[in-house]
């Protein structure tokens, strides 16, 4: 009788400790299902020549891949919804620095609907030519029912387009002839030509737009420039005359841009090919002619210690264009030499479009004062105080002639867009740092901002120290970067 008793008040205690488990178990929120592709950036890696099905659910309402383009390689992007229930998504394709699929503004190259039933099937289906090498992102989303589908990327028999480009004035120098390019909201606007014309003597250019694209109404312009242009990122640049061109499947909407021109003075004037509509990619062919001639390789600013292939050469060619850095006496550059943080207190209130005047009063007592004939440095180093770009080393000292390190310089980049642009940069994730990882409560969290934002971009930060001093060069890339962001 005792053990019937016991085992039965055993039983009792069992069964109550089920039922507690499973009301607790109950009262938990729901587990989603794993998706066999990742939900955001940077997503699972999908080959160029392979695909994969998959299926979005309520559960699981997001897959995203990622997959390498090549500059010039046109590809087919394809992504089928399958099976003969109905259920609808969309397909967001996005291009190279893309942070997440929750801040997707200004990376969505394209998007399309998707669905699946019976009698009606929505896919999305393009031809894409890639402006710039990088990493891309297909972004498959659920909207209703269970979507399966199958998503593939595959080279086109298209030839590749591999001639160079440039972004900005001097340009690529040419002469007569046909040369082809790409151009792309996004990723690489402009594409910049140099060549010489003579007084008196027409020039003709044809802006084709080429390849199969399968996208219709985009539209790229086409600008000819004058001699006193000094490039294309702001409005430093007199346009001559311009057409545009438009890539259409539909031939009444296809247009090819066409311009003819005269010139009254010799020189070395610039054809500037540029991306109209948002996300739009169009590849091109610019045909020129009549009596010209392709002018020196080395633009009118030139370093004997920048060559062309110089890491750097872009931004510092770029920086002095815009007459933000100078070089030494004799042509050099010294892009390996450090830099003081005066000098950069003047370079990026430069680089800012910032007014300065005698009215601007240093707060620190060690910057020399310039006098009324001279701006520098107390007057740019006013500034930036003023802005809280710089808030000094210690009290009312700024140290003005030692030399800036990169965790100095990234951190007053970072302030002077958040003073002066604060909606621009977007914040890291949660618990994500730079390469650097939280090595200082100042430091840490601007250099995970910038590089977050791409304002790294270029610079070898895996192989440095974030305290060593940076150099004329890396300077010159970091506020090269400021200004593409800012543009």
């Amino acid at each position: 009788m005792k053990r019937l008793l016991s085992s039965r008040i055993a039983c009792t205690v069992a069964l109550f400790l089920f039922v507690v488990s499973l009301m607790f178990l109950l009262a938990l929120p729901p587990v989603s299902a794993s998706a066999a592709a990742d939900d955001d950036v940077p997503g699972v890696s999908l080959a160029v020549g392979g695909s994969q099905t998959n299926q979005v659910t309520a559960a699981d309402n997001h897959d995203v891949f990622a997959v390498h383009l090549t500059e010039g390689e046109e590809v087919n992007i394809l992504c089928m919804p399958e099976g003969p229930d109905s259920a609808k998504g969309k397909f967001h394709f996005l291009v190279p620095g893309a942070p997440s699929i929750a801040s997707p503004s200004g990376y969505e190259e394209v998007r399309g609907n998707l669905a699946s039933g019976k009698y009606v099937t929505s896919y999305f289906d393009i031809d894409y030519m890639a402006a710039k090498s990088g990493t891309y992102y297909l972004w498959v989303e659920w909207t209703e029912g269970e979507l399966d589908y199958e998503i593939s990327v595959t080279r086109t028999a298209w030839p590749a387009i591999t001639a160079p480009d440039s972004d900005d004035i001097y340009g690529l120098p040419v002469g007569s002839g046909s040369y082809e390019g790409i151009v792309d909201t996004f990723v690489d606007r402009d594409d910049v030509y140099a060549v010489k014309l003579f007084s008196g003597q027409e020039v003709r250019l044809r802006l084709e737009p080429i390849a199969s694209m399968k996208l219709s109404g985009v539209t790229a312009y086409l600008y000819l420039l004058g001699p006193s242009s000094k490039t294309v990122k702001t409005y430093e640049h007199q346009t001559v005359a311009s057409d545009s061109a438009v890539k259409s499947r539909f031939p009444e909407l296809f247009k090819v841009a066409q311009v003819a021109y005269t010139p009254t003075a010799t020189g070395v004037y610039y054809i500037w090919v540029k991306a109209g509509s948002i996300g739009a990619n169009v590849p091109y062919r610019l045909t020129v002619s009549g009596t010209v001639e392709r002018p020196p390789d080395t633009p009118p600013i030139s370093f004997s210690d920048v060559p062309a292939g110089h890491s750097y050469a872009d931004a510092i060619y770029d920086l002095a264009s815009r007459e933000i850095i100078q070089g030494y006496a004799g042509g050099r550059f010294g892009p390996s030499d450090p830099v003081v943080r005066q000098q950069f207190a003047k370079m990026i209130v430069l680089s800012l479009g910032l007014s300065v005047s005698e009215a601007d009063l240093c707060p620190f007592g060690d910057v020399d004062v310039g006098g009324p004939s001279s701006l520098y440095p107390d007057n740019y180093v006013a500034v930036c105080a003023t802005y809280n770009i710089t808030k000094g080393t210690t009290q009312g000292l700024f140290a003005p002639w030692a030399s800036i390190s990169r965790a100095q310089v990234i951190t007053m980049v970072v302030r002077a867009i958040e003073a002066l642009h604060p909606a621009l940069l977007a914040d890291p994730p949660v618990g994500w740092w730079s390469v650097w990882g939280d090595f200082d409560p100042t430091h840490a969290p601007t250099a995970a901002k910038a590089q977050h934002n791409g304002l790294l971009a270029g610079l070898p930060i895996t192989t440095t120290s974030v305290w060593s001093n940076m150099s004329r060069g890396e300077v010159a890339q970091i506020l090269h970067n400021l200004l593409e962001l800012l543009e």
